[in-house]
């Protein structure tokens, strides 16, 4: 299974490639079957007549000039990229997917001075991680982040898996 890349806003992410003009094999098991359909619809395609004695599939694009591919990611980063989007998105937004996300936003107005809320928002992130890192620990910590003349209260949220910081996340 290939993981997508998304960007911080959550975009798929796209990339230039460089044109690879490699053929692309497909290998069939002959069954005993009258037909076989395989469609592949691409803009600017050539068509080929098959042969009497077998069955071909080809095609071949023409001038593209769509040179960008979907970026694939890592096994750590597909970890990273979960834990954020199970962050990013409030439980049960999600309407096919309902234990989908966390509660965060349950604590996003309430004083981040409050013991009980930071443990909260450490409870509320270890519930939303569980099936991903079911032996995290995490740790919050309130911060005020003063820009000029104006500041900010936020939560700075550290997952550890062992004693390792593998995630860091900020809520607002």
């Amino acid at each position: 299974m290939f993981d997508l890349a998304i960007t911080n806003s959550g975009d798929l992410s796209f990339s230039k490639t460089i044109k690879n003009f490699s053929p692309m094999f497909i290998d069939f098991i002959i069954a005993h079957s009258p037909t076989l359909k395989i469609d592949f619809k691409i803009d600017r395609t050539k068509s080929l007549t098959p042969s009497n004695t077998g069955i071909l599939i080809a095609f071949e694009l023409k001038d593209t000039i769509f040179d960008d591919e979907i970026d694939i990611v890592n096994e750590t980063n597909a970890t990273m990229q979960a834990i954020k989007m199970r962050l990013k998105t409030s439980l049960s937004e999600l309407s096919k997917r309902q234990k989908f996300g966390s509660r965060l936003e349950y604590s996003r107005h309430k004083h981040i001075s409050d013991k009980g809320t930071i443990q909260e928002v450490e409870n509320y992130v270890k519930e939303a991680i569980s099936d991903i890192l079911p032996y995290a620990t995490v740790k919050a910590i309130p911060f005020i982040n003063k820009t000029g003349s104006t500041y900010s209260q936020v939560i700075k949220i550290s997952i550890y898996n062992n004693t390792e910081n593998i995630y860091s996340y900020i809520v607002q």
